[in-house]
């Protein structure tokens, strides 16, 4: 009996485009750095000497950065776990679960890491579809089927979509499921008004909320995430953690931003909030696109013939997109925020060239 899994033959390694050449827009980074590489330089320099040195091990959770990540959510410190960006705590709470002969009902579309790491031989995946306007309907989650699965999973800001969950709708989830509900709140720092759960840990033990500093901290290259929850979640899942993930240099510098970059954080959100509503606006006014409103530091359209034009941008334009085929909606492109007006400018001026071309009428031979 072989011990490779079979889900192996339907996937793809994880590659990316690292020629920084290129217009990146397809991974949601923030275009703004809180600190420049003299300011890097200079923290970890007047950091303690040996916990800066790299022949130690970091600390395995540092009580100095978590602390200064609780204060940020307004939380106990006991309720928050370090994780290497927010994808080990997927995996984290995935690899915690004995999940042989459970349900998982995950939030479609969503998150691709969610399925992967949830997924297994034995385990049945529930797809909890939005409807056509990428919104999600009350019908559809509260289906027995959904409500009767050992682990929910939602998003939002929701990624690839940009929207966001009602409030109502997801205490109303909270207060009818009894399985683990995680809450994916990665972009959460782009929603104006206050719609975190964080504050709500105490009150559903159930409640686990996966946070990351890669987004509006613009520290994606650190990896530095959070697992927010109860205390007895935050223990049981610590049990299950490879220790050492995240660098020294990683809490260090996280720790830094936290206490002394907050006033710029929200300054740079604000600018991306800005400049994705005018990207929006300038969208809707290309034929043959669709915008849907988003919540998050990138805009989604649908789009005839989406990976034509995904293929086109990086090939003609140098500019790098995400192309993704969602149900019930068809062809879609998801662009970040990630650069200045003037690059979005020129962005948009490709896609409308392209969208002309393609509705524009064949010359006869």
């Amino acid at each position: 009996m072989s011990i490779y899994r079979p889900i192996a033959k339907n996937l793809k390694r994880w590659q990316s485009v690292d020629d920084f050449s290129y217009v990146r827009l397809h991974q949601n980074e923030s275009p703004t750095s809180l600190l420049s590489p003299a300011e890097i330089a200079q923290i970890l320099k007047a950091h303690d000497t040996k916990s800066g040195e790299i022949s130690y091990y970091p600390y395995m959770q540092s009580e100095q950065l978590a602390e200064a990540y609780a204060q940020f959510l307004k939380v106990p410190t006991h309720s928050v776990l370090m994780t290497q960006g927010s994808s080990e705590g997927i995996r984290l709470i995935a690899e915690a679960l004995d999940r042989a002969g459970k349900t998982i009902a995950i939030l479609a579309p969503s998150f691709f890491a969610f399925e992967f790491a949830f997924s297994g031989p034995q385990t049945t995946v529930v797809r909890v579809l939005l409807n056509e306007n990428l919104e999600l309907e009350r019908s559809e989650v509260f289906r027995p089927d959904v409500m009767n699965a050992d682990v929910l999973i939602l998003c939002s800001p929701n990624n690839p979509t940009g929207g966001l969950l009602s409030k109502d709708l997801i205490i109303e989830i909270l207060d009818t499921h009894k399985g683990l509900v995680v809450l994916d709140e990665a972009y959460m720092e782009y929603v104006p008004k206050d719609e975190s759960f964080v504050s709500f840990i105490d009150r559903y033990e159930n409640l686990a909320i996966l946070r990351t500093m890669s987004k509006a901290w613009g520290l994606a290259a650190l990896r530095v995430g959070f697992i927010v929850a109860g205390p007895k979640l935050i223990e049981y899942f610590g049990k299950f953690q490879i220790p050492y993930t995240v660098s020294m240099h990683s809490q260090i510098l996280a720790d830094y931003v936290l206490r002394h970059r907050r006033p710029q954080m929200e300054a740079a959100v604000a600018s991306t909030i800005e400049d994705r509503d005018w990207v929006e606006e300038e969208l809707a006014n290309i034929p043959g696109i669709r915008v849907y409103k988003s919540h998050a530091n990138f805009c989604l359209f649908a789009v005839e013939n989406g990976l034509d034009m995904e293929n086109k941008l990086f090939s003609d334009h140098k500019i790098l997109v995400k192309y993704f085929p969602l149900p019930r909606v068809g062809d879609c492109i998801r662009l970040s925020i990630s650069v200045d007006r003037k690059k979005l400018e020129d962005v948009l001026a490709a896609i409308a060239a392209i969208q002309a071309a393609k509705n524009a009428p064949s010359k006869a031979i």
